[in-house]
């Protein structure tokens, strides 16, 4: 099967920051997640913000964030996104202070350009430190290849041939069939979607093969603020 038609006509369409076939194999995130954190929060905690500890005698508000998982979301055996969770640990010595300033972490993550989304939070009282507390849990994902968003992800599902109508017995009709997944973080995954459907549909691989056709399309949850969506195409050829 080759992917390279159904890239190059997703490119064409020029909506998206990347087209890529999904890999099997695994490489490193294009994003250092943690680095981004710290990046968007710091102004937030005038340098009372570290991963794991803080150092000697700090003063609050402050903040520890700790990278408590990590792994890729794979489809068929084809990796699609990676997400990292990690846990922020706030700390102040009032607790509108503590709001504040938790306010302040929740609207920075989600309005960057990161796709970045609070997944818990749970807020409490420290009577042995005398503190106010507020603990969230942190999902940060980026698709495969460049992290570029928003993206269109290509693999291959496999085909199947008819069995023969000719007295030869040799050729086939084969039908080929090719996922897309459309990635993205604004509210633009119906628009993204429809343009994909319609650089498909119709598109013909070489001479031989029937036009593409579109067979089914469906949303599927990701973690990290992502909206994502997975659809079917097939194209014909006798083989």
């Amino acid at each position: 099967m080759n992917l390279q038609p159904v890239i190059d006509a997703l490119t064409a369409s020029a909506a998206f920051g990347q087209v890529a076939a999904a890999p099997v194999s695994l490489g490193q995130p294009t994003v250092d997640t943690g680095k981004a954190i710290k990046t968007l929060l710091r102004d937030s905690f005038l340098g009372n913000f570290d991963p794991l500890t803080l150092g000697a005698e700090p003063t609050h508000p402050s903040m520890v964030y700790q990278l408590v998982s990590s792994g890729w979301l794979r489809l068929l055996g084809h990796a699609i996104v990676h997400t990292d969770q990690y846990v922020f640990y706030l700390r102040a010595e009032k607790y509108a202070d503590l709001i504040t300033v938790a306010h302040s972490v929740v609207t920075t993550i989600e309005s960057s350009d990161y796709a970045i989304e609070v997944t818990d939070m749970l807020v409490d009282y420290d009577d042995q430190q005398k503190l106010y507390r507020c603990n969230m849990e942190i999902a940060f994902t980026q698709p495969v290849g460049n992290g570029a968003l928003p993206a269109a992800l290509v693999y291959p599902l496999g085909s199947d041939s008819a069995e023969t109508a000719y007295d030869n017995c040799d050729d086939q009709l084969q039908t080929n069939r090719y996922a897309v997944v459309v990635l993205t973080t604004n509210n633009d995954l119906h628009p993204l979607v429809a343009t994909a459907t319609n650089a498909l549909k119709g598109l013909q691989e070489t001479p031989a093969h029937q036009p593409m056709q579109h067979q089914s399309g469906e949303p599927m949850e990701t973690p990290g603020g992502l909206s994502m969506w997975h659809s079917v195409f097939f194209n014909r050829v006798i083989v």
